[in-house]
């Protein structure tokens, strides 16, 4: 009977080991002026998409800012010496690891007076666009969170931008990446023989 609670014991470990998840920021507040943040995380590659492939072009840096143009601190997201992505110059993130969820803050410039959106977009490993969040037209320096998710993890890549916003810009990004399950079965097994030695003890 002991050993059978062990067994049911050992399997909500399992499931709450697989269904765990663990939010990694990258804020450019946390990096100095100017730093490139291209490789900052083991979860993610950044750059920035150019032409009409969205190809990482250039590498993504930290760049200061006044904190009306932010939504956090004083830095922003910023690549090739300037703090803005558009259509044709897009922050891109691939993935190394499973990602079930993308948050990023974006900040409309307000060029011209004219209200714009920003636009979050997740495609898998074929470049098939799985879903998206688009925020709504704003003004200079308003900003909204975009936030997509996708439970089955097979995000491959993502681009944020506004896509009629020249100046948009884009801080705070938040990923949610789900632990392989391989590891919780490994933990699990090396649970299992330390408690069936204790229970021939």
């Amino acid at each position: 009977m002991k050993l059978t609670k062990m067994r049911v014991l050992l399997l909500k470990l399992i499931l709450v080991g697989v269904a765990s998840a663990q939010v990694v920021v990258i804020e450019p507040d946390d990096f100095a002026d100017g730093t490139i943040l291209d490789n900052i995380s083991p979860v993610v590659t950044l750059s920035t998409g150019a032409f009409d492939d969205n190809q990482p072009t250039f590498s993504v840096t930290a760049e200061t800012l006044t904190n009306a143009q932010t939504t956090t601190g004083d830095k922003v997201f910023a690549h090739a010496g300037v703090s803005f992505f558009s259509d044709v110059r897009t922050f891109r993130m691939d993935f190394n690891e499973p990602v079930s969820a993308i948050s990023i803050d974006y900040i409309a410039s307000g060029f011209s007076g004219e209200a714009f959106a920003g636009l979050l977009q997740a495609f898998d490993a074929n470049g098939t666009l799985i879903v998206e969040d688009t925020t709504a037209p704003l003004f200079d320096e308003q900003f909204e969170t975009l936030t997509v998710s996708v439970p089955s993890g097979n995000i491959a890549y993502a681009l944020a931008y506004p896509p009629e916003d020249p100046f948009g810009r884009l801080d705070n990004l938040r990923l949610t990446v789900v632990p392989e399950p391989s590891s919780a079965i490994l933990l699990t097994m090396a649970l299992l023989v330390v408690g069936f030695r204790l229970r021939r003890r």
